[in-house]
């Protein structure tokens, strides 16, 4: 996961087309699917955590902030938050990632 989002955040850094970010994200959850060592519980919260980032990364191409920190301009925030309330369920996970975003957005 570390790997992927720091892969995710380089990408997003230099990569203007978003169709290429999203070929990038798409590919890892195949590769994520398609990995017999993860459990379902383990797919469950990467695959989550990527719906996410794609999510992010989408809404960031298209909307972009100006003068805000760049790290903030792809959501990271969002990434972490619902990686993070992935142990909790769904419905925290996309609460915490949800309410990352509209603090960023103040």
């Amino acid at each position: 996961m570390t790997n992927y989002i720091s892969s995710l955040m380089s990408l997003c850094a230099t990569e203007n087309d978003y169709a290429v970010i999203y070929s990038f994200i798409v590919s890892y959850e195949a590769t994520v699917l398609g990995t017999s060592s993860f459990t379902s519980r383990d797919k469950m919260v990467i695959l989550k955590t990527a719906s996410i980032s794609r999510f992010s990364a989408y809404t960031r191409k298209k909307r972009p902030k100006k003068n805000r920190d760049p790290e903030w301009d792809y959501m990271v925030g969002n990434i972490i938050a619902g990686a993070d309330g992935a142990d909790e369920g769904s419905q925290e996970r996309i609460i915490k990632a949800l309410i990352v975003g509209v603090w960023e957005n103040q």
